[in-house]
């Protein structure tokens, strides 16, 4: 096993276990109550059941077949989701039920 197969698998275990995660746990959890330690964890659990659930729906309902191209790209539209909606709520105000 190479260098460039180490850097390949650390890139997309990243990207699969951490990414879409972390970026759901910005728009879900309140940032002042929950310390990073418990995001990394809470973002690999997300990470996994996000992934797990829209694979799922993307080959059952929309017959799009699971294979390395179709994940990246339901990553990345995860994580752009995601981000899109972080952005609203600090923009707009909407994470109503985030205030005390």
């Amino acid at each position: 096993m190479g260098a460039l197969d180490i850097l390949r698998a650390v890139f997309a275990g990243l990207l699969i276990l951490l990414l879409p995660g972390l970026a759901w746990s910005f728009v879900l959890l309140h940032k002042r109550t929950i310390t990073w330690l418990e995001r990394v964890v809470a973002s690999v659990g997300l990470s996994m059941a996000l992934l797990v659930v829209t694979l799922f729906v993307a080959n059952r309902f929309f017959r799009v077949s699971i294979n390395l191209r179709s994940s990246a790209v339901i990553v990345l539209l995860l994580v752009t989701v995601a981000l899109l909606v972080a952005l609203l709520q600090r923009r707009r105000g909407l994470a109503f039920w985030l205030r005390r």
